[in-house]
Protein backbone atom coordinates (compact mmCIF):
# COMPACT_ATOMS: atom_id res chain seq x y z
CA UNK A 1 0.00 0.00 0.00
CA UNK A 2 2.60 2.18 0.82
CA UNK A 3 4.23 1.89 -2.49
CA UNK A 4 1.10 2.82 -4.27
CA UNK A 5 1.45 5.66 -2.01
CA UNK A 6 4.90 6.76 -3.29
CA UNK A 7 3.86 6.24 -6.72
CA UNK A 8 1.20 8.68 -6.22
CA UNK A 9 3.17 11.13 -4.81
CA UNK A 10 5.99 10.87 -6.90
CA UNK A 11 3.65 11.60 -9.98
CA UNK A 12 2.17 14.69 -8.17
CA UNK A 13 3.91 18.45 -9.24
CA UNK A 14 2.64 19.57 -5.86
CA UNK A 15 4.80 17.28 -3.55
CA UNK A 16 8.42 17.78 -3.30
CA UNK A 17 10.62 15.12 -0.94
CA UNK A 18 8.93 12.18 0.83
CA UNK A 19 9.92 11.91 4.09
CA UNK A 20 8.27 8.49 5.84
CA UNK A 21 7.80 9.16 9.63
CA UNK A 22 7.40 6.44 11.21
CA UNK A 23 7.64 4.76 14.98
CA UNK A 24 10.92 4.01 16.52
CA UNK A 25 9.84 0.53 17.49
CA UNK A 26 11.44 -2.36 15.80
CA UNK A 27 8.40 -3.78 14.47
CA UNK A 28 8.76 -0.32 12.00
CA UNK A 29 11.98 -1.52 10.59
CA UNK A 30 11.19 -3.40 8.27
CA UNK A 31 9.47 -0.21 6.66
CA UNK A 32 12.45 1.38 7.04
CA UNK A 33 14.62 -1.11 4.95
CA UNK A 34 12.08 -0.32 2.45
CA UNK A 35 12.36 3.58 2.59
CA UNK A 36 15.95 3.40 2.17
CA UNK A 37 15.42 0.61 -1.03
CA UNK A 38 13.93 3.63 -2.02
CA UNK A 39 16.23 6.15 -1.41
CA UNK A 40 13.47 7.66 0.82
CA UNK A 41 14.52 10.12 3.61
CA UNK A 42 13.02 9.08 7.01
CA UNK A 43 12.25 10.19 10.77
CA UNK A 44 11.67 7.61 13.47
CA UNK A 45 9.40 8.94 17.13
CA UNK A 46 7.44 7.89 19.33
CA UNK A 47 4.78 5.54 18.27
CA UNK A 48 2.17 7.18 20.11
CA UNK A 49 2.36 10.95 19.72
CA UNK A 50 2.21 10.81 15.76
CA UNK A 51 1.96 15.03 15.96
CA UNK A 52 5.27 15.11 17.12
CA UNK A 53 6.66 12.49 15.07
CA UNK A 54 5.21 14.23 11.97
CA UNK A 55 6.69 17.84 12.97
CA UNK A 56 9.97 16.32 14.14
CA UNK A 57 10.14 14.48 10.72
CA UNK A 58 9.08 18.38 9.07
CA UNK A 59 11.17 20.40 10.70
CA UNK A 60 14.59 17.84 10.61
CA UNK A 61 14.11 17.60 6.75
CA UNK A 62 13.57 21.53 6.52
CA UNK A 63 9.98 21.96 5.31
CA UNK A 64 8.09 25.01 5.73
CA UNK A 65 4.97 23.19 4.85
CA UNK A 66 3.93 19.49 4.82
CA UNK A 67 1.49 17.00 3.11
CA UNK A 68 0.45 14.88 5.90
CA UNK A 69 -0.45 11.37 4.16
CA UNK A 70 -1.57 7.97 5.94
CA UNK A 71 0.10 4.58 4.41
CA UNK A 72 -3.93 3.26 4.92
CA UNK A 73 -4.64 5.66 1.91
CA UNK A 74 -3.21 4.25 -1.35
CA UNK A 75 -5.46 6.11 -3.54
CA UNK A 76 -5.14 9.06 -2.64
CA UNK A 77 -5.73 12.10 -5.74
CA UNK A 78 -2.86 13.92 -6.85
CA UNK A 79 -5.16 16.26 -8.47
CA UNK A 80 -6.16 17.30 -4.55
CA UNK A 81 -3.04 18.12 -3.57
CA UNK A 82 -1.99 20.09 -6.72
CA UNK A 83 -5.22 22.17 -5.61
CA UNK A 84 -4.48 22.07 -2.13
CA UNK A 85 -1.17 23.65 -3.06
CA UNK A 86 -2.12 26.14 -4.95
CA UNK A 87 -4.63 27.35 -1.98
CA UNK A 88 -1.63 27.37 -0.29
CA UNK A 89 0.57 29.39 -2.38
CA UNK A 90 -2.12 31.86 -2.77
CA UNK A 91 -2.97 32.72 0.56
CA UNK A 92 0.76 33.71 0.76
CA UNK A 93 1.50 32.29 4.35
CA UNK A 94 -1.97 33.06 5.89
CA UNK A 95 -3.40 29.84 6.05
CA UNK A 96 -2.08 27.07 9.18
CA UNK A 97 -4.20 24.14 7.48
CA UNK A 98 -5.27 23.50 3.76
CA UNK A 99 -7.82 20.36 4.17
CA UNK A 100 -10.70 18.66 2.60
CA UNK A 101 -11.93 16.83 5.62
CA UNK A 102 -13.66 20.09 7.58
CA UNK A 103 -16.46 19.62 6.92
CA UNK A 104 -15.18 16.19 4.76
CA UNK A 105 -17.44 16.30 1.47
CA UNK A 106 -14.42 13.82 -0.32
CA UNK A 107 -13.79 9.61 0.34
CA UNK A 108 -12.15 8.39 3.23
CA UNK A 109 -8.82 7.27 1.49
CA UNK A 110 -8.83 11.01 -0.25
CA UNK A 111 -8.03 13.48 2.61
CA UNK A 112 -5.67 16.04 1.65
CA UNK A 113 -4.19 18.02 4.65
CA UNK A 114 -0.67 20.66 4.05
CA UNK A 115 0.05 21.65 7.21
CA UNK A 116 2.48 25.10 7.42
CA UNK A 117 5.14 23.53 10.05
CA UNK A 118 5.33 26.87 11.95
CA UNK A 119 1.12 26.01 12.99
CA UNK A 120 2.42 22.72 13.50
CA UNK A 121 4.82 23.64 16.21
CA UNK A 122 2.33 25.85 17.88
CA UNK A 123 -0.17 23.25 17.74
CA UNK A 124 1.60 20.32 19.42
CA UNK A 125 2.93 22.82 22.05
CA UNK A 126 -1.07 23.19 22.73
CA UNK A 127 -1.94 19.83 22.56
CA UNK A 128 -3.65 18.28 25.99
CA UNK A 129 -5.12 14.67 24.91
CA UNK A 130 -3.26 11.86 23.60
CA UNK A 131 -6.12 11.50 21.26
CA UNK A 132 -5.22 14.89 19.85
CA UNK A 133 -1.38 14.11 19.88
CA UNK A 134 -2.37 10.46 17.40
CA UNK A 135 -4.62 12.02 15.14
CA UNK A 136 -1.94 14.60 14.40
CA UNK A 137 -4.27 17.49 12.58
CA UNK A 138 -7.43 16.68 15.32
CA UNK A 139 -6.72 19.79 17.73
CA UNK A 140 -6.67 21.70 14.81
CA UNK A 141 -10.40 21.20 13.97
CA UNK A 142 -11.45 21.24 17.85
CA UNK A 143 -9.76 24.56 18.15
CA UNK A 144 -10.45 26.03 14.94
CA UNK A 145 -11.45 29.55 15.76
CA UNK A 146 -7.43 29.65 16.41
CA UNK A 147 -6.32 29.23 13.08
CA UNK A 148 -6.95 29.77 9.13
CA UNK A 149 -8.52 26.82 7.88
CA UNK A 150 -9.74 26.78 4.11
CA UNK A 151 -11.34 23.70 3.18
CA UNK A 152 -11.95 22.39 -0.30
CA UNK A 153 -15.44 20.67 -1.06
CA UNK A 154 -16.12 18.45 -3.69
CA UNK A 155 -18.45 19.85 -6.47
CA UNK A 156 -19.56 15.32 -6.27
CA UNK A 157 -21.27 13.31 -4.21
CA UNK A 158 -19.13 10.58 -3.09
CA UNK A 159 -21.70 9.47 -0.73
CA UNK A 160 -20.85 5.79 0.18
CA UNK A 161 -17.19 5.66 -0.98
CA UNK A 162 -14.61 4.68 1.28
CA UNK A 163 -11.16 4.49 0.24
CA UNK A 164 -8.95 3.86 3.20
CA UNK A 165 -7.54 0.14 3.54
CA UNK A 166 -8.53 -0.43 7.19
CA UNK A 167 -9.67 -3.94 7.01
CA UNK A 168 -9.74 -7.26 5.33
CA UNK A 169 -12.59 -6.43 2.94
CA UNK A 170 -11.07 -3.36 2.07
CA UNK A 171 -7.71 -5.06 1.12
CA UNK A 172 -9.53 -7.60 -0.88
CA UNK A 173 -11.28 -4.91 -2.99
CA UNK A 174 -8.36 -3.43 -3.33
CA UNK A 175 -6.47 -6.20 -4.96
CA UNK A 176 -9.70 -6.73 -7.10
CA UNK A 177 -9.38 -3.27 -7.95
CA UNK A 178 -5.28 -3.87 -9.16
CA UNK A 179 -6.45 -6.85 -11.11
CA UNK A 180 -8.64 -5.32 -13.26
CA UNK A 181 -6.09 -2.27 -13.92
CA UNK A 182 -5.02 -1.52 -17.55
CA UNK A 183 -2.71 1.17 -17.07
CA UNK A 184 -0.87 2.77 -14.04
CA UNK A 185 -2.14 2.62 -10.92
CA UNK A 186 -1.35 6.58 -10.26
CA UNK A 187 -3.20 7.08 -13.45
CA UNK A 188 -6.67 6.15 -12.38
CA UNK A 189 -8.46 9.48 -11.13
CA UNK A 190 -10.86 9.93 -7.87
CA UNK A 191 -14.09 8.96 -10.10
CA UNK A 192 -12.29 6.04 -11.35
CA UNK A 193 -11.22 4.51 -8.09
CA UNK A 194 -14.78 6.19 -6.33
CA UNK A 195 -17.16 3.94 -8.83
CA UNK A 196 -15.27 0.48 -8.15
CA UNK A 197 -15.01 1.30 -4.46
CA UNK A 198 -18.56 2.27 -3.56
CA UNK A 199 -20.26 0.45 -0.89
Amino acid sequence: MIQWVLERLQHCAAVGQVVVATSDLASDDPLIAWAEQQGLRYSRGSLQCVARRVLTAATEHGATSFFRVNGDSPLVDPDLFVQAHQVFVESHGQLDLVTNVFPRSYPPGASVELIKTQSMARAVQRMSTEEEQEHVTKHFYLHAKDYVIHNIMSPVDYSGVDLAIDTVAHWETLERFQQQLTKPQWECSLRETSAFFRV
